[in-house]
């Protein structure tokens, strides 16, 4: 006898954010931030200055190399699930992993 595999699929639209505050002037959290960041960066962090910049494209460069795990706050919002929109998919595969039905 063949073998199938049945799947529902859901696709949800879920916003994540990540976000902290900080002060350009608080070498604190320079030192602070760089040292999360730099165990995820692949760049050269030896080119960043030691006290904390006034750029702001300073602080984001790090920022966008630091894990959103460490991120002092976060917030979900699964907004679609919330008004019943997202979508359902049916998927049945056969054993070689065909997709003979879908809608």
């Amino acid at each position: 006898m063949p073998k199938y595999k049945i799947e529902q699929v859901q696709v949800h639209k879920v916003y994540l954010v990540y976000s902290e505050e900080f002060d350009t002037s608080d070498p604190e959290k320079w030192g602070e931030l760089k040292a999360k960041a730099h165990y995820w960066a692949l760049g050269d962090f030896e080119k960043l200055p030691v006290g904390p910049p006034k750029e702001l494209m300073a602080w984001l460069d790090v920022y966008e190399h630091m894990d959103r795990d460490e991120f002092e706050y976060s917030f979900e919002d699964w907004n679609d699930d919330n008004a019943g929109t997202y979508s359902i998919m049916w998927r049945i595969t056969d054993e070689n992993g065909e997709i003979v039905y879908e809608k």
